[in-house]
């Protein structure tokens, strides 16, 4: 089936990351040398991936969050979230999840507007609990 005009024009158009204030804060706990080395895969490898394509990708996984807001993601607390983003790899506007390395960072994203929110990154051991 071919894409319309309009379709193929949005495929193009990079999407948008923004940080929460959550993951600002859970990057700030970090030691300065593990910040840094973040920071740096961050810049150099995730956000040109999740740019490109953030539904797709060899450390990319997602999950359905059933939100009763209307939001998803967002009508969970984050831990329950979080752990429902764990149990399934089908995404339907809910919570995905980036791999890296032994740290796990978990994000939304919109399509319609073509953002990414960021919403928090944890240690694998500590991240589903």
């Amino acid at each position: 089936m071919r894409q319309s005009a309009k379709e193929d024009s949005l495929a193009k158009i990079p999407y948008r990351i923004f940080e929460t204030q959550q993951f600002q804060d859970d990057l700030a706990e970090l030691t300065a040398v593990r910040m840094q080395q973040i920071r740096k895969k961050l810049t150099e490898y995730i956000y040109p991936q999740l740019r490109d394509e953030p539904h797709f990708g060899r450390n990319i996984t997602g999950a359905h969050v059933a939100p009763s807001t209307g939001k998803a993601g967002w009508s969970l607390p984050l831990s329950r979230a979080v752990r429902a983003a764990k149990s399934s790899n089908a995404c339907a506007n809910g919570i995905w999840r980036y791999r890296l390395a032994d740290w796990r960072i978990f994000f939304e994203i919109n399509d319609a507007e073509r953002t990414i929110y960021l919403l928090t990154i944890a240690q694998r051991k500590d991240a589903y609990r």
